[in-house]
């Protein structure tokens, strides 16, 4: 079987494609929801109208919000941590493309604004001109409407800065900044608690978040993610987690909503429907759990043990368009059941061990006069969801990575198909014998790396290394 490999580089806010084809689709500009017995599909054609198709359902009536939140669509931070902001004020979080991408605010969420907000209310803009760009307070000024920038000079800064504009609370909930995936199913926790989101380095405490921490002690404080995420950041914190995204979203929902009549889900590929969704399950009426699933069936064993245990008829919302999520994953959450005990497994081909795909790239790094990468938690979560991404899809394609760009200055990636079972030296040869592939690896601009292989059911193995710098 012969083997297949792509890279790409983003840096500086400027993406290039070294190798492989781009595909791109244009759709029309409407929104739309769906039902399938209690669970009710939330959805746009893209990220930023399912934020709008969300604040329809939250705000049907015209002039209904007494304040809209504003964050960019291209990174997780902001709207993470204007969650709860959105909920205290009753308010949509809504997405823009970011600095990075656009100069303007999207003229779909400018429509959205002008149906859901009164002339002379507030929209809350998230982060500083290199999130949003500071045009947009104008265009927003010349609609009408009063614009407070809630910023910081970094994401860890601004979510300090977004919890004093609810005022300091004594509950806070904190995680990593670096990686959206156990941050998903943190907001409608906060809401709930009237809690603030505050972010650290990974497993390491942010500057920031320690210079609030001390002060404004909390009362309760909650570090969603384990040991290698924000509960390795602050240990006087409660750690809710579990092994994976999955788990973790399945703790979340069982300590903060055990006996919910009503729950969300959305997928853990990507954030920007999660958290559009997770206000949404925040605000009165429909209070439950953020659920992470797959893209398709079936269910997380975990996901489906918490649901099983609420109320018999509990009412569901699912956030994305089948893109996003499988129509399988609807009839999934609508009957949720646990499969029966598995016969133990056949041997089978296994995939190439990741770290010692690491351990190549840093021999070959020395070879060449380059310092090795220390391995990240959050890049090998990034690598590890888009593994199994591939594997399910079977098309070799790179993931948008502003998405995991955050406080990395440069990251870049590179992609592998060939058989399960490749020896880790042929998948860097590989990669080292093609020159944009080779740039990549050799980069003095990378500090860090996470890689992650997955065996498809067909018997290839998709390989993802992401780099940051």
């Amino acid at each position: 079987m012969k083997a297949s490999i792509s890279s790409r580089l983003v840096a500086g806010g400027f993406a290039l494609v070294l190798l492989g084809a781009v595909i791109a689709s244009t759709v029309s500009a409407s929104v739309g929801a769906s039902t399938t017995a209690t669970v009710q599909r939330i959805f746009g054609q893209d990220a930023i109208e399912t934020s709008i198709a969300v604040s329809r359902a939250e705000f049907s009536q015209s002039a209904s919000a007494r304040s809209v939140i504003l964050a960019r669509s291209d990174y997780f931070a902001d709207a993470l941590a204007g969650g709860p902001l959105a909920a205290a004020n009753d308010g949509p979080l809504l997405i823009t493309p970011g600095a990075a991408k656009s100069q303007t605010l999207d003229p779909r969420v400018r429509s959205e604004i002008q149906r859901v907000l009164p002339h002379g209310r507030t929209v809350f803009v998230l982060g500083g001109p290199l999130a949003l760009a500071s045009g947009i307070d104008d265009a927003l000024h010349n609609l009408g409407y009063v614009v407070v920038r809630v910023q910081g000079a970094n994401q860890f800064a601004t979510a300090v800065a977004i919890a004093g504009q609810l005022g300091n609370p004594s509950v806070v909930f904190e995680a990593t900044g670096l990686d959206f995936a156990d941050a998903l199913s943190a907001v409608p926790a906060a809401i709930q608690a009237r809690g603030a989101i505050l972010l650290t380095k990974g497993s390491a405490q942010a500057p920031e978040t320690a210079a609030f921490l001390a002060a404004h002690p909390p009362t309760s404080r909650y570090a969603i993610g384990g040991p290698l995420a924000a509960a390795g950041a602050d240990p006087l914190a409660t750690a809710v987690y579990g092994q994976d995204l999955f788990e973790t979203s399945a703790a979340v929902a069982s300590r903060f909503f055990p006996d919910a009549e009503t729950f969300g889900a959305a997928t853990g590929l990507t954030f920007p429907d999660a958290l559009s969704g997770g206000v949404f399950m925040g605000t009165p009426g429909r209070i439950g759990a953020l659920l992470i699933v797959n893209a398709a069936a079936p269910l997380p064993s975990s996901i489906v043990t918490y649901l099983i245990g609420l109320t018999n008829g509990s009412n569901g919302y699912l956030f994305g368009g089948p893109l996003a999520v499988n129509d399988n994953v609807v009839t999934a959450l609508d009957n949720p059941t646990l499969p029966p005990p598995s016969p133990p497994p056949t041997p089978g081909p296994q995939p190439t061990n990741p770290q010692g795909l690491v351990n190549q790239i840093n021999a070959q790094r020395a070879a060449n006069g380059r310092a090795p990468l220390a391995t990240d938690g959050g890049l090998t979560n990034v690598a590890g969801g888009w593994a199994a991404h591939l594997a399910g899809i079977g098309v070799l394609q790179h993931q948008d990575l502003y998405t995991f760009l955050g406080s990395w200055n440069t990251v870049g990636e590179t992609l592998e198909v060939g058989p399960c079972s490749q020896s880790d030296q042929a998948i860097v040869a590989a990669w080292m014998n093609s020159p944009p592939h080779r740039d990549i690896l050799m980069s003095p601009a990378f500090s860090a790396v996470g890689v992650a292989a997955v065996c498809g059911a067909d018997g290839r193995e998709w390989v993802v290394a992401d780099f940051g710098g």
